[in-house]
Formats: C-alpha cells, sequence, structure tokens
C-alpha cells in the first residue's frame, strides 16, 4: 500500500468523525520544559516492550511525552485518543494508520486486514497484522497511545495484552493515561520489560518548578514562592499552571501564593473564580459554548457561536496559554484541556442550559456539511433529534449492507436510537437485521423483522437493504433474510418457502434479489443433502446466460463444495480451480470468495493425502480469513490447518489452532459443528476424556433421530463410543447415518460411515462384518483417490488394511479384488506408523512430479525455471520439499527413488 493510498484511508476516516490530527506528534505549545531525568528513564524504557505513564488528570503526562517524541532519533508513531475510539475496530484501525504512516516509504502489506476489513477482527489477526508490520521496520519503533484510560473495551485490552507478548524486539509501546490499565503488568514487571512513571515520578520539584513557571507561562517567581506553589500544588503541572496564571498578574503574588491551598477541587472553585473571571466576557462566551465540541478550529467555532473571528481567537487563546492545545502544525485544530472542558461545561449546563440544544444543532449542521455524518450523528443525538439521526444515517446503509461495506460504523450509529424509532422505521429495521444476521444473532433478527413487518407501510421511492441488492417491496427483504437464517440451519423446507415468498415480491426488474432467491430453492435441497438435486438445480443456474460474473462464481464455488460431498473429488478440484482463475481476474470478487475457494481446494488436496500443497493453500487460508469479519472463515481454516498439524505428527500446535479456531467461533456452536470438530480432534490427539465431556454435556444417544444437519455431530458420537468401547449402538448409529447419506448421494460421508462400520465391526468381534464395509469403502473411495478418511483414523484402521490385504481370494467370499488390495497396501503407506523417510512421495504436489520430470530429461535448474516462467529459486524451493519427501540428498538420488515408486514414466 502506497503512502497516498493510505493518506485517502485517513481521510475516510475523517468522514466517520476522525480527525487526521489524531496521528501527529502534538506540537510544542508554550508549556514545554524538558524535563532530563524522566527523558533518560523514557530513552532506557524503549528497550523493553511497555512504557506506562499513569498519573492524574493535569499531570504534564502529554507534554512530556510529546518533548521527547520530537527530540527522540528513530521512528515515533503517536495516537491522541478521544472516547469515540472506545471500540475495537476503531481503535486497531487507528493503530494500523498510526503504524502505517510511520513506515517509510510504504506502508506494509500485513496492515491492510486492518486498514481495509469492515467491522471487528479477531485478536489474533490484529495482533499478526501488527507484528509482521512492525517486524518490517529497520530501526524498530515507538507507539504512543495518549488518553489510554478513554479505552475501556475489554477487548482491546485483551488483545493489547497479547501484542505485548509477540512485540518485535526495537518495538516498544507506550501508553499514557488516568489509571493503570487492566493488563498484565506482573509479568512484564517480572521480565524486565516495563517501565512505569507515575504520579510521582511526573511532580514538579520546587528546582523544576521556578524555571517551569518562568519559561512556560511568564511567571516570575521567587525561589520561596516556586517551592511553596510545588509543596502547595503537590508538583501537579495543572495546578501550577493554573496558580500561574492566577497569580502572574496579582499586585503581591508572594503573599497571594500563601493563600493557593487545597485539594484539586478547591484549585478548580480557584480557577473558576479567578482564572476565567479575568477573561473578557467575548472570551469567556467563546470558550463556554465552545464547549460541547471535542475538537475546535475557527469556522466550526463561529458556526456555533454565531459570531466571527474564530480562527483569530483561538490563536490568542494558544498564545495566552489558556488550556488550548494545537492538534496540528498548522494550528487549524485545537483541543481543550479536559479539566478546563468539563469546568466550562458545567458552567454552560448551569447558567445557559436553554441555549445547549441550539449548540448542538449548529454543531451538527456544521457537521453535516462537511460530511462528516459521524460528528454530526453525535450532536444529533445528544438533543435526541431522531429524524436527523436517521437522516444522516440512512444514505450509509446501502454501502454498509448490500456492498458489504464497513458496516460497524453504521451499527453504532443505529445504537443511538431509541429502540422503538429503529423498530418504527421499515428500512433501519432491515439494516440492523442484516447486521444481526452477520452475528449469528437469529433471535435478535427475528425481533427486528417481525418489527419490519408490523411497521406501516413501505414509502413509495425508498429502497430496502438486502445482501443481493436493494428491494422496492420490504417484505421480499424480510423473506430474503429469513430464507438466509433458514439456509444457516439447514432448514430446506423453510428456506424454499422464503424464498418463494421472496419472488412473489420482488420485481422483474429486480435481478440481483431475484438470483438470489432462486438461489435459495436450488440451496434448499443442499441444506436437505439431496446433492444430487443441489447439483442439477445449480448446472441450471450456471447454464442461464443472464447472471452475472460475480454470481457466476458463485456458483462455481457451489458446484465445487456439492461436487466434493458427491465424492467426486476431481471435478470439485478442477471446478474450484476454474473458479480461482476466474476471481483472479475479477476485480470485484471479494477475499471471502478466495478464501472459501482456497479452503475447498486445500480440502480436497488434503484429502487425496497431498499434504504439501494442502497445507501451502491453507496457510493463505488463515491469512485472508485474518482480514474478514465473520469468525466462520477462519474456523474453517484452522481447523484444516490443525488437522494437517497432527498428521505431521505436530500434536501441540494442532491443539493449539483448534484451540484458536473454536475461541473465534464461540458465537457459531449453535449453527456450525464446531464442538465436535473439536471433540473429533481429541480423539485424535489422545484426548478421549475431553470427547466423552463433550457428548455427555450434549446428552447425545444413539438411538437419537439423524439428519444431514447434526451428521457431523453424530459422525464423531460414534467414534465416541468406539472409544468408550460400545460397538454395538455405534454400529446402530452408523446404519442409519449410512442410510441418510446415501439417500442424499452424499458418498463422502458414506465412505466415512463405512469405514467407521469397519472398525465397529472389528470391536464387535465380526471380522467378517468388518472386512465388508472396509472393502465397501474402498470401493467408493479407490476411483477418486481418497486417502485421509482412512488414514486420519489412525491405528485401528492401519490394522484392518494390513489384515485385508493378507486375506487371499480363495476360501474367502469378502476378500478384497486384487484392485482394491493394491489400493489398500498404498494406502498403507501414508500411516506414519509404516512410512519411512524414503515414503513420502504421496505428497508431491503436480508442479514438484513436473519440475522432476525435467529434471530427468537432464535439464539444469536455470532451464526448468525458464521452462516453466519462474525463478530460479522457486526451483531451488521445488527441489529441496522433492528431496525431502523422497528422504535423499542429490538429483541421482532422487530419480532413481521416483523409479522405484513410479512416479516418473
Amino acid at each position: 500500500m502506497s503512502r497516498g493510498d493510505l493518506e485517502r484511508m485517513v481521510l475516510n476516516l475523517s468522514s466517520h468523525g476522525v480527525a487526521a490530527t489524531k496521528f501527529g506528534v502534538p506540537p510544542a505549545g508554550g508549556a514545554s520544559l524538558r524535563r532530563p531525568r524522566l527523558v533518560e528513564r523514557l530513552d532506557a524504557g524503549v528497550q523493553g516492550s511497555l512504557i506506562l505513564v499513569s498519573a492524574p488528570a493535569g499531570s504534564g503526562k502529554t507534554t512530556m511525552l510529546a518533548d521527547w517524541a520530537r527530540r527522540r532519533r528513530g521512528r515515533t508513531a503517536w495516537i491522541s485518543l478521544d472516547p469515540e475510539d472506545d471500540r475495537e475496530d476503531r481503535f486497531w484501525r487507528l493503530a494500523a494508520v498510526a503504524v502505517g504512516r510511520a513506515a517509510e516509504p510504504e506502508t506494509p502489506d500485513s496492515l491492510q486486514p486492518l486498514l481495509q476489513t469492515p467491522g471487528p477482527l479477531a485478536k489474533g489477526e490484529i495482533v499478526a497484522a501488527l507484528v509482521n508490520a512492525l517486524e518490517g521496520m529497520p530501526g524498530g519503533l515507538v507507539l504512543v497511545l495518549d488518553d489510554f484510560h478513554l479505552i475501556e473495551s475489554e477487548t482491546v485490552h485483551e488483545t493489547m495484552a497479547l501484542l505485548l507478548t509477540r512485540l518485535p524486539s526495537r518495538t516498544c509501546v507506550v501508553l499514557a493515561g488516568r489509571t493503570e490499565p487492566p493488563l498484565p503488568l506482573s509479568r512484564l514487571r517480572v521480565s524486565g520489560r516495563l517501565t512505569e512513571l507515575g504520579a510521582a515520578d511526573l511532580r514538579f520539584s520546587a528546582e523544576e518548578s521556578a524555571p517551569l513557571l518562568q519559561e512556560a507561562w511568564g511567571f516570575q517567581a521567587s525561589k520561596a514562592t516556586a517551592a511553596a506553589l510545588a509543596e502547595r500544588t503537590e508538583g501537579w503541572a495543572a495546578g501550577l499552571q493554573l496558580a500561574a496564571l492566577a497569580l502572574r498578574d496579582h499586585p503581591d503574588p508572594d503573599t497571594a501564593v500563601h493563600d493557593f491551598t487545597g485539594t484539586h477541587r478547591h484549585v478548580f472553585d480557584y480557577f473558576s473564580e479567578e482564572v476565567l473571571a479575568r477573561q473578557s466576557d467575548r472570551v469567556t462566551a467563546f470558550l463556554v459554548r465552545c464547549s460541547l465540541l471535542e475538537e475546535l478550529t475557527g469556522p466550526l467555532c463561529d458556526a456555533v457561536t454565531g459570531g466571527t473571528g474564530g480562527t483569530e481567537l483561538l490563536k490568542e487563546l494558544e498564545c495566552a496559554n489558556l488550556f488550548l492545545q494545537p492538534m496540528d502544525g498548522e494550528r487549524r485544530w485545537y483541543r481543550l484541556h479536559q479539566l478546563f472542558r468539563d469546568l466550562l461545561r458545567a458552567r454552560l449546563e448551569q447558567e445557559s442550559p436553554s441555549i445547549v440544544p441550539e449548540l448542538h444543532r449548529r454543531a451538527g449542521e456544521w457537521y453535516e456539511r462537511h460530511g462528516l455524518d459521524g460528528q454530526a450523528v453525535w450532536h444529533a443525538a445528544a438533543i435526541q433529534d431522531w429524524a436527523w439521526v436517521v437522516r444522516l444515517v440512512d444514505p450509509h446503509l446501502e454501502a454498509a449492507i448490500v456492498k458489504g461495506g464497513d458496516f460497524a460504523d453504521v451499527d453504532e450509529w443505529l445504537s443511538r436510537l431509541p429502540d422503538a424509532v429503529v423498530r418504527g422505521d421499515i428500512r433501519l429495521c432491515l439494516a440492523k437485521a442484516a447486521i444481526e444476521w452477520h452475528r449469528y444473532r437469529f433471535d435478535e433478527v427475528e425481533r427486528l423483522l417481525g418489527s419490519a413487518e408490523a411497521a406501516s407501510a413501505a414509502a413509495p421511492g425508498r429502497r430496502y437493504p438486502t445482501h443481493g441488492g436493494t428491494v422496492a417491496d420490504p417484505m421480499a427483504a424480510i423473506a430474503l433474510l429469513r430464507g438466509e437464517m433458514a439456509g444457516v440451519r439447514r432448514d430446506g423446507e423453510a428456506e424454499r418457502r422464503h424464498a418463494s415468498t421472496a419472488l412473489r415480491h420482488l420485481g422483474s426488474d429486480e435481478h440481483g434479489p431475484r438470483f438470489w432467491a432462486r438461489l435459495m430453492t436450488v440451496m434448499a435441497h443442499w441444506h436437505e443433502g439431496r446433492m444430487d438435486l443441489a447439483e442439477s438445480g445449480i448446472l441450471g443456474l450456471l447454464a442461464e446466460t443472464e447472471i452475472s460474473p460475480d454470481e457466476r462464481l458463485l456458483m462455481l464455488r457451489l458446484l465445487g463444495v456439492t461436487q466434493h460431498y458427491l465424492g467426486r473429488l476431481g471435478d470439485a478440484a478442477r471446478t474450484v480451480a476454474e473458479a480461482l482463475e476466474s476471481a483472479a481476474g475479477n476485480r470485484t470478487a471479494s477475499r471471502a470468495f478466495e478464501c472459501i475457494l482456497q479452503y475447498k481446494l486445500a480440502r480436497v488436496l488434503y484429502e487425496r493425502g497431498e499434504l504439501a500443497e494442502a497445507k501451502e493453500r491453507t496457510v493463505r487460508v488463515v491469512d485472508l480469513a485474518r482480514q474478514l469479519v465473520e469468525s466462520w472463515y477462519l474456523w474453517i481454516g484452522l481447523d484444516l490447518l490443525a488437522w494437517l498439524e497432527l498428521a505431521e505428527g505436530k500434536v501441540d500446535a494442532a491443539l493449539r489452532h483448534m484451540d484458536e479456531a473454536c475461541g473465534q467461533a464461540a458465537g457459531l456452536v449453535d449453527v456450525w459443528p464446531v464442538e465436535a470438530g473439536r471433540a473429533r480432534l481429541d480423539l485424535a490427539a489422545g484426548r478421549p476424556d475431553r470427547a466423552r465431556a463433550w457428548a455427555r454435556r450434549r446428552g447425545m444417544s444413539s438411538e437419537d433421530p439423524v439428519c444431514f444437519a447434526n451428521e457431523r455431530d453424530y459422525l464423531v458420537y460414534a467414534r465416541v463410543l468406539l472409544a468408550e468401547g460400545e460397538p454395538a449402538p455405534a454400529r446402530r448409529l452408523l446404519a442409519r447415518l449410512g442410510e441418510d447419506a446415501e439417500f442424499g448421494h452424499r458418498v463422502v460421508t458414506v465412505i466415512e460411515v463405512r469405514v467407521l462400520e469397519a472398525m465397529a465391526a472389528k470391536a464387535d468381534g465380526d471380522q467378517d462384518g468388518a472386512l465388508r464395509a472396509l472393502s465397501a469403502a474402498l470401493e467408493l473411495a479407490e476411483c477418486e483417490g481418497h486417502v485421509r478418511v482412512f488414514v486420519d483414523e489412525g491405528r485401528p484402521m492401519a490394522d484392518l488394511l494390513r489384515g485385508a490385504v493378507r486375506v487371499r481370494t480363495r476360501g474367502h467370499a469378502d476378500a478384497l479384488s486384487p484392485r482394491l488390495r493394491a489400493y489398500a497396501a498404498e494406502l498403507l503407506r501414508a500411516f506414519p506408523e509404516t512410512r519411512t523417510s524414503g515414503r513420502r512421495s504421496d505428497t508431491l504436489t503436480n508442479r514438484e512430479l513436473e519440475v522432476l520430470t525435467l529434471v530427468a530429461e537432464g535439464r539444469r535448474n536455470q532451464q526448468i525455471a525458464e521452462h516453466l516462467t519462474v525463478t530460479l529459486d522457486t526451483v531451488k524451493k521445488h527441489m529441496s520439499h522433492i528431496y525431502t519427501k523422497l528422504g535423499v540428498s542429490s538429483r541421482t538420488e532422487a530419480l532413481r527413488r521416483a523409479r522405484d515408486l513410479n512416479l516418473l514414466h
């Protein structure tokens, strides 16, 4: 990403109420004094992971850090936080922008998930994006987060804690705030990676107070007066400033200083009576009226006060050091000191409460005119002008819902509206329902849809958002969303019914939504487990000439998934590869499309035992998934990655991936077999007790009804029964699962059922039944080269295969045919306990086989690179993989081993 792209991202953020000035180190103001003892500790602290500056308001945290940041060598990124930043996706996007601005000359590509992905991201992907960006920065980086106490989000704190454990060397985070953040500070203290500066550290000593009063605020105080002020204010920077402003024009400051006593409350009282009272009426009125603004700029202040000359007055106030902090080098935007602003706001509410709504209205109108709808919403909501809020939010609904944009801001804006307002507006109900659909909060979706149905009639000319496009009739939108929920729940009958309803309410020219509804009728077969009917319907839609490129991509994706279920691994791989090729040339194709396509291809490769290429693609899936909003994508990627790690014998890594997968999918347990996936891996990893505990929690029984919707759960439960030594109920359960899968033409499931039936029959003492079931599984699997459905069952299946290979045809009616016996022998070589270092040829990718063939032709690496149109390094990488997989160390040995394994023809 170029610097120009990043700056355009900053401009885009500004449209959501984020000022570019947030990312700059505050410029030097009048109240600036270098403090060598603190600078020394800060310089030493950057060698660790965290510098924590925690002290009460007005302690000089920002001033000290800004002075240090301006003077230090090396990269520094700065964020001035506001209350509005207390939202996970917004906070980390700001962090990504700050880091990107500090990078030279290009923004690291790894930051794109944070910069461009709509909605919240998972902790792991946030941390990975930032760490990868930081690792690529020569010389490291210091990231300063000022006013961190404003961030109360638990998820932000948890992600920050994780980030601090994984920071690259030469990278340090500085957190400045009024309170100690809820982070694992004790561990950082013990490891020596934490530097802490507290209120006691920031206090000005008597020796520091005198030059501060003189140089910063022009108050010529004697040593005795400076010492007295330091004592009475306890070195509090804001208190010293308040005192200087109050006393510098006093006829007898040395005497008046003794009356300057008391707690912070007294300081505030003194400030109100002595400092503010000394300002002109014009200045006081200006400050009081502008106190409802988070940030001040001349034209905005003029709009709020109804006056002129706001720009000049702000400069005057800055020169007078009247608690006004410039936020940019051009001195166009300012921010009042929070304590000063709080006092001014209190005075406004106390003395002129009747004008507050008008001031909010003026501010909101100014923001609206300047395209800053996020800030305008805040002011409109402050005066409870809900019609205005709706008018501001409405233009953003289509981009957020239909086009898959960033719906987090729209969601926040909608949350400011009373529930009754949202429920009384059909368009808002549908938008909010679509947002909740992404969170799988279906009860809330249904409540909102019910409100949309009960709302007043649709207004002429209004369009209503759906995932397939906008529609004129809200009843169509309601039916489409209900159909999508039914599909996720695998309720094909309801999905078909809602699709039919939608079609009745859709216009003939509403092509996108009509396609969406017709697709639902096809997918109803899929969600009922009827893969044969689903394939026919998908092929019918693909044959139409009116479908758009995006719709064709979707059809190819669904066709590939269906072909996989039908057991046709070759067709599935070719279809998905075609879709990937089409997606590469389609600029509108989303990352979600590539993610699911890469996953499906990786899944086929895994099933065929082509583990190296499957892992490469799965890592890509996980990388893509970390950039997406919906956790489902990350769950499926991490789940497959766990099995790939387990296939390599890396049990701990597999369990870590599965733990992360289940953590990401916590909200999906009611609609996807998340816990079943963990239980199956637990069984394979030697943790049967955990799998048994899962089955007990579910209250599962071998006599429970089975269908496509719960198929995954009960296939795992059958394995639990086998692990508990209960083969008889397992066989009864598997018989019903197999019958249902055969009816739906789900060949992949039928193979898995036959594999488990073979193991159950053997455990039940039925050797003939075991051989019959195994023969049936091999017969279905051999033509398409299924591998992992056998290998993933471990030693029991290896023993079965080994015994089947030994059984000869003579005298045994159920013996394997020579073809299937050869296939079984090939499968045995894929089991870890039967595989030697030279028997890993089953994982050679097609590209590696192509390279091996060229080697056999006598071509050198450079000639191979030219022939394949790749780099020399790529060829060397392929050769390294070939050597490892064949267990050899030279070209000659590789060719000999390849010929022994019949890899070369």
